[in-house]
């Protein structure tokens, strides 16, 4: 039997083509205990203090610092830098039976002639302030602090740290774009210096590398583990031309609930694209659904589920930290070519080969990041998939 690096540097110079793809649970190993798939959404960003719904009567800024303070057991500063004058009578929209942090980012996001700022310092004080639109916009620059130790458990370095931050968040960051914001690391703790949007996404990026599971994904509801699944599933169909206003139940009943046929339903191209797909019918005996998916061109996800491309317009970006210990044995080395086998073998569009597309890029040694549409993630999961299985039959023998 070959040593496992001779065999992994076997396995990157090898073609995918010679290996023999098998549908069914994907096998770059799961340790137990570990989930294969999680899905972050924005509330897994914050405490889970701030995921208690808020409830009572209310209707002021006032009330609303006494519920957080009441449903969360945080501390609560509530800092008007208005005119008594200008102050708003209440708040914008019912928040009753909402979570802390979603009322919070929601108010946020809402502008009026004022506008409100919020921050956690140290996850135990929530500072809510309320000003002019145009303060808002003209500050720049606000603080977060974070406590890092669980990612410094994990072996991940500062630098790399830092640079999967600066990946995911928008910056603009002084270090990366010459001009913006700062990230700073002392004594296990993480300082964010920046505009006010940055500070949700640094704390999403921190939530996704602490996470348990092989794949994570960002902002995808939990459907979405269970359309991974009916991709991996085999199926026997078909669809006959004579009878093609049963293809769309053919294909309802065999995924269950895993087709979004919302956009069909308002683009009639949509519709017609169907039709082109599989002019002269499809018949499919026992195979791998993701093999029907991308006959049917159902290679983009709304809402978690498959639904039909639209070459017409730019399909949306699927965030996912892919963990390929397993493959690289703890070694940067090994999953920076782990990383260039995948961008070249893998159809793409890439940025760092064609110039525009998904991007790929080592996270550390243990994880893989990718910002890409998500037939690309399908082309990747599948490859580490089969990678996984030549090495599984190399240490075998």
């Amino acid at each position: 039997m070959r040593a496992n690096k001779i065999a992994f540097f076997a396995l990157l110079l090898m073609p995918l083509a010679v290996v023999a793809a098998e549908p069914g649970e994907m096998n770059w190993t799961t340790p137990a205990g570990e989930a294969r798939i999680v899905c972050i959404d924005a509330g897994q960003a914050y405490p889970p203090a701030l995921h208690s719904p808020l409830s009572g009567n209310v209707r002021t800024f006032d009330d609303l610092a006494r519920a957080l303070h009441e449903t969360t057991g945080l501390g609560v500063l509530l800092h008007w830098n208005l005119d008594a004058d200008a102050r708003p009578a209440g708040l914008p929209f019912d928040v009753s039976g909402q979570p802390a942090y979603a009322v919070l980012e929601r108010l946020e996001s809402h502008e009026d002639e004022w506008a409100i700022q919020w921050d956690l310092a140290d996850d135990e004080t929530i500072t809510v302030t309320i000003q002019p639109l145009y303060a808002r916009e003209a500050r720049q620059d606000s603080r977060s602090d974070h406590d890092i130790a669980t990612h410094q458990q994990l072996g991940i370095a500062d630098v790399e740290l830092i640079e999967w931050i600066e990946f995911l968040t928008d910056g603009p960051w002084e270090a990366r774009d010459g001009e913006g914001g700062t990230l700073e690391i002392r004594n296990g703790r993480l300082t964010v210096r920046g505009r006010r949007t940055v500070h949700g996404q640094a704390r999403q990026a921190l939530a996704m590398l602490a996470a348990s599971g092989r794949e994570v994904y960002l902002n995808q509801p939990q459907a979405l583990i269970g359309t991974l699944a009916l991709l991996e599933t085999r199926v026997t169909l078909r669809l006959d031309p004579d009878k093609r206003e049963s293809w769309r139940s053919t294909l309802s009943e065999i995924s269950g609930d895993g087709i979004d046929w919302s956009a069909s339903d308002v683009d009639p191209e949509l519709e017609y694209a169907l039709d082109l797909h599989v002019a002269d019918g499809l018949t499919v005996e026992s195979c791998a659904f993701r093999e029907v998916a991308r006959r049917l061109q159902l290679t983009t996800l709304s809402r978690g589920r498959l639904a039909m491309r639209n070459d017409q317009v730019e399909p949306p970006r699927v965030v996912v930290l892919l963990n390929v210990a397993t493959l690289t044995d703890g070694s940067l080395e090994k999953a920076e070519q782990l990383l260039q086998f995948l961008t070249i073998d893998t159809r793409g569009p890439w940025i760092d080969v064609d110039g525009e597309g998904g991007e790929m890029r080592t996270v550390s040694a243990n994880w893989i990041a990718m910002m890409a549409p998500f037939d690309s993630v399908l082309d990747v999961r599948q490859a580490l998939r089969r990678l996984g299985q030549l090495e599984e039959h190399l240490q075998n023998n």
